[in-house]
């Protein structure tokens, strides 16, 4: 997942991104930018100019984007994280539950 991307979003920034690894899950087609095939320079070419004229829609994509970017904030994946966590301490299988992780 691109740090780069993830900084766009949290600036207030449109997105205009090729289909790299983690974009699927940044973009959202059409509401906070547009993902288009590497060296597809004619459709690069289209979207930067979409966003140039239409400056109501550059802003909506904009505070999307901001939005978005809220969902993977540090905070919001430390409790993800912790969610996971407890969800494997929950099961009888763990070795560790209902007794202290430190030795005596």
């Amino acid at each position: 997942m691109s740090v780069a991307t993830l900084e766009a979003m949290a600036s207030g920034l449109p997105l205009i991104v090729t289909h790299t690894g983690g974009t699927a899950h940044l973009v959202e087609e059409g509401v906070n930018g547009w993902t288009f095939p590497w060296a597809d320079v004619r459709t690069l070419t289209a979207l930067i100019r979409r966003l140039a004229i239409d400056r109501a829609l550059a802003r909506r994509m904009g505070v999307a984007s901001r939005a978005r970017a809220a969902q993977f904030s540090w905070g919001e994946a430390v409790t993800k994280y912790l969610g996971i966590f407890e969800k494997i301490t929950a099961h009888s299988l763990c070795p560790l539950r209902g007794r202290s992780a430190f030795i005596d």
